[in-house]
């Protein structure tokens, strides 16, 4: 009998489950609660880093389209027409100094153009106040794979073309001007900032040690001796002298005025121009898309460039700017 009744006071094993019903519901709301939690978490995670990426991703692209056109012409990628057109090249600024009228930067584009099989002519746009001869030589003798590929070649002189502008314009089988134009400066000139005076007075003294009279030219600080002086003037008057005898040899017959006119240095109107055959025409791009090239296409051939060379602020263009002939400068 006791047996009987204390096995009877022991709890079963229903009541137990019974017991901890309550308990195991509230753990496991717990953990369903937890697990949404987390899955919330997760998935507004898994949505800022989508909406991250798709920003990212936007902002890529968008760079890319925009500088798409600047990483063809960085790359040289100018691709020639797929039917028969006018290639235009533009010369603008001073030519020379590694900018986009560099010959580095032009000759490219006049190989590219005279080669190319649907271009029927070549036209440079020109607007230059001059530069380096040199520079405008190589340009020059690129011009010769057009001749042999019997493309011509003319110019548009926009608001100036002058000095070693003008030496490539006349190399061309035809010049045309604006009537505002101005044309001409045939010559050559050299310059540099004499600070011997200045330097005296502060008490600077520059020490020269050359293995010749002549070596060197003239100094800033030490100023020109009689011997420098004689020979860059023998220089200039030498290279305006090759100048003149091309001006010659490209234009010929069409030359009016007399040397000593046309050496004279200055720079002329396009009427006065044409009228002492240094120009052909009085007429701007515009009006030839009306006549010469009239139901013509006119195809844009870029020069490559860097992003610091678009923005003028390549190391030697900010130094030339703030000790513009403060050396002895170049022949131009």
């Amino acid at each position: 009998m006791s047996n009987t009744n204390e096995n009877s006071d022991k709890p079963t094993r229903d009541d137990l489950l019974a017991d901890l019903a309550p308990a195991i519901k509230d753990a496991m709301s717990a953990v369903s609660v937890l697990a949404d939690t987390a899955a919330r978490n997760e998935r507004r995670k898994g949505y800022w880093n989508a909406v991250k990426f798709a920003a990212l991703g936007s902002v890529f692209v968008f760079a890319i389209l925009v500088n798409l056109h600047n990483f063809r012409r960085l790359w040289g990628l100018n691709a020639d027409p797929a039917r028969d057109s006018i290639a235009l090249i533009t010369i603008n600024g001073g030519i020379g100094d590694m900018g986009k009228a560099s010959a580095t930067s032009v000759i490219p584009l006049i190989e590219q153009a005279c080669r190319a099989e649907r271009v029927t002519e070549v036209v440079l746009l020109i607007d230059s106040p001059g530069g380096s001869p040199t520079d405008a030589d190589r340009i020059v003798s690129a011009l010769k794979i057009c001749k042999a590929a019997k493309r011509p070649v003319v110019s548009v002189i926009g608001s100036m073309g002058a000095s070693a502008a003008y030496m490539i314009a006349m190399h061309t089988d035809r010049i045309y001007a604006s009537r505002y134009s101005l044309v001409g400066s045939i010559g050559a000139i050299t310059r540099y900032v004499d600070a011997s005076g200045l330097a005296q007075r502060l008490g600077l003294v520059e020490q020269v040690y050359k293995s010749g009279q002549l070596k060197g030219g003239p100094s800033t600080l030490s100023g020109t001796s009689p011997e420098d002086s004689a020979l860059m003037s023998e220089l200039v008057v030498q290279v305006a002298g090759e100048f003149y005898g091309q001006l010659q040899a490209a234009r010929g017959t069409k030359l009016k005025g007399s040397r000593e006119q046309l050496m004279s240095g200055r720079i002329w109107t396009a009427q006065d121009a044409m009228e002492l055959g240094l120009v052909d025409e009085i007429a701007v791009l515009e009006d030839l898309k009306l006549t010469r090239f009239k139901d013509k296409r006119i195809y844009q051939y870029r020069a490559k460039s860097s992003f610091m060379t678009d923005m003028g602020l390549t190391a030697e263009a900010v130094s030339r700017s703030f000790v513009s002939g403060a050396k002895q400068g170049a022949i131009e």
